[in-house]
């Protein structure tokens, strides 16, 4: 018997492993509003609420790049129903406006064209927008328009008490902590699979290729692709940008994890230090990372605290409640942006995680997770393709078959009685056998096939998205009342928060480091 199936055996004579379908998921998905090909100057529509207060609808780094988000459900049908639902309203109400569906954007020519997020006169909404003006500088503006799709998941409530009785915590919160981060570890070691399987961005426009057109085949004037990639946007050319200072966050416990948070929010930065000299309102502070948030990591773990409080002292707080998955690129062939196929093999994945054994990562296997993701971002549909695994040379396709055959394991004791799990683990091994059958090598088959270019491929998607969800009638979104009331309560939230008598913003900001 291994590992897995003795683990698996330990909680199967505990309780019902049914109840491993109760862990939740919730979505947040990230789209550029945009005109045909080209990104919105529009401010972010009213009739969608505000950016500031809107728990459904938010902005991201861009006035003209939303935020879609729901809230976690264990009913994993209730998710897919809201964000279904949030696209058909937020489609009702940006007038002619689209929604981009591809996460590496439409052409755009100059990076003043891209407005950063405005979120109205509060000291919070300012500390918002001048943390965007510090990223643009930092990083430029054409990669913060980047979008993708966070998986947020948290396992059941009912482990909890079992494996306090079988590892001797007393305290959930300390035991909590710990198996979440052995999930985020196994979840960084396994990233590369997600690339493979979800990565949507084999393609991008030209002025993402200043320093490296000689590795792309140009398409057509505005935009290249990479043959074999899978995921450009989680490549050196997109989040994984090397202008983004590489920093150490320990994930061996939870107080070194906040520990080196905190170190790098508090670490001066000569390179940052230019953008405050003339102008104290261009970035929040010159250290190395402005605030938590800039940690760009491809998986983090969080807390579920709402408090208006910096992300380390909620994790510090309360514990950690679930874990972000932050690589998936947007589904172009999925109107959401996310499949339902993928969401339900994205929690078999991660209970996956969290069932194997995870050691702690060295600065050596941290490397490697690096190799082996920029290798499958850049030619991961390569036949034969190597990954290196514990200091050896693995086949993508071997190691990938080694973990599917692990799932099916949890497949065959968690969810059995579900058919929908097998058949979604049977076409993911259909995906690891034939390369052309992932989103990036079907983007690519449409495009040679076709000879339909990136932007017109977007431009039709797009197109046919709205028309789509404009021929829904109002009364078939079940949640259309819910998100009319929360889009004008948020406005007025956000009027009353302008009206109250603030602090200095000063004050805000320096409150907001103490807490």
């Amino acid at each position: 018997m291994s590992d897995l199936e003795t683990i698996l055996k330990r909680f199967s004579e505990e309780l019902p492993t049914e109840i491993f379908a109760n862990g939740k998921v919730g979505i947040e998905k990230e789209n550029l509003r945009v005109l045909s090909n080209n990104l919105s100057k529009k401010p972010h529509p009213k009739t969608i609420g505000s950016s500031l207060c809107n728990k459904y609808i938010t902005t991201d780094f861009s006035e003209s790049q939303l935020e879609l988000i729901t809230p976690p459900y264990s009913e994993k049908n209730e998710t897919i129903t809201l964000l279904d639902n949030i696209h058909h309203f937020t489609f009702r109400n940006i007038g002619n406006e689209s929604l981009w569906p591809m996460s590496m954007p439409p052409f755009i020519s100059q990076e003043n064209e891209i407005p950063i997020a405005d979120y109205g006169q509060s000291n919070l909404g300012l500390f918002k927008k001048i943390y965007r003006r510090g990223l643009s500088h930092r990083y430029g503006l054409f990669m913060q328009v980047i979008s993708g799709v966070h998986y947020n998941y948290s396992l059941p409530d009912q482990i909890w008490p079992i494996l306090a009785n079988t590892s001797n915590f007393i305290d959930f919160r300390d035991l909590k902590s710990k198996e979440y981060l052995k999930l985020l570890r196994n979840a960084l070691r396994m990233n590369w699979l997600i690339l493979y399987l979800f990565g949507a961005s084999p393609a991008v426009t030209k002025n993402f290729l200043i320093d490296v057109s000689s590795n792309f085949t140009r398409f057509d004037d505005l935009t290249s692709y990479s043959k074999y990639a899978t995921s450009l946007r989680m490549s050196d050319i997109g989040y994984q940008n090397f202008k983004r200072q590489r920093i150490k966050v320990s994930t061996d416990s939870l107080a070194s994890y906040i520990a080196d948070l905190r170190q790098a929010t508090e670490t001066h930065s000569k390179e940052f230090e230019k953008f405050s000299v003339s102008d104290s309102m261009q970035q929040i502070n010159s250290n190395i990372i402005q605030i938590e948030d800039e940690y760009y990591a491809v998986a983090r773990i969080k807390s579920g605290s709402e408090d208006n409080i910096r992300f380390s002292s909620k994790l510090k707080n309360t514990g950690v409640d679930y874990l972000e998955l932050r690589s998936l690129d947007l589904d172009p062939f999925s109107r959401t942006g996310i499949s339902r196929e993928t969401i339900l093999f994205l929690e078999i994945f991660l209970i996956y995680c969290f069932l194997k054994p995870s050691k702690s990562i060295s600065i050596k296997e941290e490397n490697q997770i690096r190799m082996n993701d920029s290798s499958v971002a850049y030619h991961g549909r390569k036949p034969g393709l190597k990954l290196i695994r514990k200091d050896k040379e693995i086949t993508l396709k071997n190691w990938a078959n080694e973990i599917i055959l692990e799932i099916e394991i949890i497949v065959d004791m968690l969810f059995k009685n579900n058919p929908d799990y097998i058949q979604i683990v049977k076409g993911i091994k259909n995906k690891i056998e034939d390369p052309n059958l992932t989103i990036s090598g079907l983007i690519m088959n449409e495009m040679h096939d076709d000879k339909i270019s990136y932007l017109e491929m977007g431009e039709h998607i797009s197109k046919s998205n709205k028309e789509y969800y404009e021929d829904i009638k109002i009364a078939k979104n079940k949640h259309w009342v819910i998100l009319n009331k929360e889009a004008e309560s948020s406005l007025r939230r956000q009027a009353d928060l302008e009206k109250r008598k603030e602090d200095s913003y000063e004050k805000f900001l320096k409150l907001y480091f103490q807490k």
